[in-house]
């Protein structure tokens, strides 16, 4: 029988192959092996093949009692585990008890002089920290004197300010004595104590100590010169004593300060633990300033309790707390968006958002409609729409009001523009903006951190139109409704809904001009907004230029529903700006941290907030967000690409403010951890 035929008759099918699909399996092939081993050396404990556990041999003598051990250690480690979770629940549980009785039933003029207090404590810090200026320490060393300084005012009961008894005017500081008196901490005493004073006349200290005690207590005092560890004390009567009996080498005055400090506690339990303090203190060198504040630098240790929500990212952002899935059942899946249980979806959406915008400012003739795109495809269809018959300035402070400038230059090609930006943190001078022009501006910079304030001066008669990206503003911020012809935002920010739509708000005079002008450029469908020259009116009562998510308005409908629920529009503000007070306590307590859009607060965004690092590098400030999300407590905080180096935490309405809380700990403990390994 011949070569290549079967017994069944038929040609048998030859095996080989073409060279060149030969050679192409072969590349593959190198090309895998290449990459696995560039893989294994990247991460080599992906490929580690670890020791499996023999266990306990069957014939070790005492196999049961290891095992039964064993058993029992485990079940301790989960009883341990499950008795740490309940207390770490009660600890928080606790916190937010106490914030809320702290914040219940304060009159407005009881918050009005809280913040009065709060202002006074500043500015005496301030007259502080320019005294060590003064007295040749840099900005950032006083700053660091300063906060030192207020830690221990804060946690003493008692102050004693140590004057010198040759000069007590010259060594007497002013701003010290009214920042301890003014402290948070009502019944704080200060103490003078006139030390040295075996060095000047008994006359002068005589004379010196009475005009002192007109205002505060004062001690003279005269510490020890003895050269033993058994150190004593004299007990002299200042008045009697004759100016030989102070030259003794033992302390005099000791006795006397002891007594007053005595006098100031409340039992006797008190007296006998603060004198015993007040002794092993007298013994002890005084610490300079520069050591303390070492102290203070120590590495952190590492906090037991975590944020509950790890999640702060600035976009999509943290859904509402206690949000499920179980929410969007009444979700319209699978139904036409043209039919009337879509349509009436779809108009609830636009309803609830002018329920809670009205409240607070948005003019009831205002047209609000759900578009494509999200928040880009809401600025973009204004911007195609309506720009053109005037001169238009773009006011931009960070890379997405820097795009619309591109877009209206580049592709538009509008020649008649202004150009007002503002470097990362910096917001532009909106005195200087014409207003006779058209102009574009972002209200809230994601990743700036900074913000227009809401009393930006906007002239109601004004020429030209005024569109604003608020996407990270609404629902967090209080804006200039009436002043404000264009105004768009997304789901996927404040209220932490899903993305790919964009909500569009017009002014009747947006719409004139919708009316009356044509612009020369060919317009997209998504963004075509009239028919027959007149607005498509439909597209703000729920009929959507194309198709749209049921799934994500019932999600959207979700948020606004649990947005009345806390207090509407003004609820919601009050949250971010909660979140955004944790933040700024830390930053007054860390000299390390600072905000990207620098000591104003009123153009310091409660939303975005976007933090810089003083003393580490861009590498500094990723290894310290890497710590972070291993540890599962901050995902997403890095700031952003184009940004400075830092971070930016998102603090819109949908985060709690005890997590936020909870994050700060963990992030000096962060960079107390970097900074250790460098």
């Amino acid at each position: 029988m011949g070569s290549g035929v079967r017994f069944g008759g038929g040609k048998r099918q030859s095996k080989r192959q073409t060279t060149k699909l030969r050679e192409k399996i072969k590349k593959k092939v190198r090309d895998h092996g290449r990459k696995l081993k560039k893989d294994i050396k990247k991460h080599p404990e992906k490929y580690r093949k670890s020791k499996k556990d023999p266990g306990v041999p069957n014939d070790h003598p005492f196999k049961e009692q290891i095992l039964s051990e064993a058993r029992d250690v485990v079940a301790k480690h989960k009883e341990y585990q499950e008795r740490r979770r309940i207390e770490l629940k009660e600890y928080k549980a606790k916190a937010k008890e106490n914030l809320a009785h702290s914040l219940k039933g304060q009159s407005l003029e009881a918050l009005m002089a809280k913040a009065q207090h709060k202002a006074k404590v500043f500015d005496d810090g301030q007259g502080i920290q320019e005294s060590a200026v003064k007295k040749g320490l840099s900005d950032k060393s006083a700053k660091a004197y300063y906060k030192e300084f207020r830690k221990v005012v804060d946690a003493a009961d008692v102050v004693l300010e140590v004057l010198d008894a040759r000069d007590p005017m010259g060594s007497r500081c002013k701003e010290v004595e009214e920042a301890v008196m003014s402290g948070s901490k009502a019944g704080k005493r200060l103490v003078l104590v006139l030390n040295k004073a075996d060095l000047v006349p008994r006359e002068n200290l005589l004379a010196w100590m009475k005009h002192l005690r007109n205002e505060y207590p004062t001690i003279p005092f005269k510490a020890s010169t003895q050269q033993t560890a058994r150190l004593g004390q004299a007990k002299i009567n200042m008045k009697q004593v004759d100016q030989v009996l102070l030259q003794t080498s033992k302390c005099v005055g000791a006795d006397i300060l002891l007594s007053l400090l005595a006098n100031y506690c409340r039992n006797k339990q008190t007296v006998h633990i603060m004198l015993s303090q007040v002794r092993t203190a007298v013994r002890v060198p005084l610490r300079r300033l520069s050591t303390a504040v070492a102290d203070a630098g120590a590495v952190a240790p590492k906090p037991a309790v975590k944020p509950d929500c790890a999640k702060f990212s600035s976009g999509p952002c943290k859904k509402r707390p206690g949000y499920t899935v179980a929410g969007l059942a009444g979700a319209a899946l699978g139904r036409s968006h043209r039919h009337k249980i879509g349509k009436d979806k779809l108009a609830g959406a636009i309803n609830l958002t002018r329920d809670l915008l009205e409240p607070v400012g948005l003019p009831a003739d205002y047209h609000i409609g759900i578009v494509p795109a999200s928040d880009t495809g809401a600025v973009e269809m204004a911007m195609w729409s309506l720009l053109g018959p005037k001169p238009v300035t773009c006011i931009h402070f960070e890379s997405f009001g820097g795009d619309w400038y591109t877009d209206i230059t580049k592709q538009l090609k509008l020649t008649n523009v202004t150009n007002m930006q503002g470097d990362y943190g910096v917001l532009p001078d909106f005195s200087k903006v014409d207003f006779s022009n058209d102009v574009v501006f972002t209200a809230n910079g994601t990743t700036s951190g900074v913000r227009v304030p809401a009393d930006v001066a906007i002239p109601a008669d004004r020429e030209g139109l005024t569109i604003c990206d608020a996407t990270s503003a609404v629902f967090a911020q209080h804006m200039p409704w009436d002043r404000l012809d264009v105004v768009t935002f997304s789901w996927q920010k404040c209220l932490g809904g899903e993305g790919a739509h964009g909500m569009l708000i017009l002014s009747p005079r947006a719409v004139e001009r919708l009316e009356s002008y044509t612009p020369p450029w060919p317009m997209p469908k998504i963004f075509r907004m009239t028919k027959s020259g007149k607005l498509n009116a439909g597209i703000f009562k729920g009929e959507t230029i194309n198709t749209p998510s049921l799934l994500a308005t019932e999600d959207y409908i979700d948020a606004l529903e649990w947005s009345k629920s806390v207090g509407g529009y003004e609820g919601l503000v009050g949250r971010s700006n909660a979140n955004l007070a944790v933040l700024e306590q830390a930053v007054a307590e860390l000299d390390w941290l600072d905000f990207l859009s620098g000591p104003d607060p009123t153009v310091r965004s409660n939303t975005s907030v976007c933090l810089t690092v003083s003393d580490l590098d861009a590498a500094g400030c990723k290894k310290m967000a890497a710590l972070l999300e291993a540890e599962g407590v901050a995902l997403d905080i890095g700031a952003y690409r184009t940004a400075p180096p830092g971070f930016r935490i998102w603090c819109g309405p949908t985060v709690d403010t005890a997590d936020v809380a909870a994050l700060v700990p963990w992030m000096r403990w962060a960079h107390d951890e970097v900074k250790a390994s460098a």
